[in-house]
């Protein structure tokens, strides 16, 4: 399982939880060396669970994490809230990984789209 936003997902703020950011493009690359699908998924519910208003990047340095999150609250622990998991159909992309930085960046912006679609299916199913 890989997590295309990388560590970066974990740092969103609680007005941007239903964003996305750049996704990298090592695991597009990983799937067409492996011939393995992508299954997209839309992770819904995490940005309430610790609804972050602030991250402090040089405290988290400092203790040895990227960051460490601050809520309304102070400390980050989580809030009892539904989390939900949309699952969407897996897409296969022919090749080896070795194509361009532009054909690779086109699956991924694909991959991202579903997972977009997915949030926001997530979201009104609320």
């Amino acid at each position: 399982m890989v997590f295309p936003e990388g560590a970066r997902g974990t740092a969103k703020l609680y007005s941007d939880r239903y964003s996305l950011v750049d996704f990298g493009t090592g695991f597009v690359r990983l799937a067409l060396e492996t011939k393995t699908p992508i299954v997209p998924f839309g992770f819904v519910g995490g940005g309430d669970a610790v609804p972050t208003i602030y991250n402090a990047y040089k405290l988290g340095k400092m203790m040895g994490v990227p960051y460490v999150p601050f809520t309304p609250y102070g400390a980050a622990l989580p809030l009892p809230v539904k989390l939900r998991v949309h699952y969407g159909e897996p897409i296969v992309f022919e090749g080896t990984g070795r194509e361009d930085d532009e054909v690779i960046a086109g699956y991924v912006e694909t991959v991202k789209s579903r997972v977009r679609a997915l949030i926001e299916e997530g979201r009104r199913a609320e």
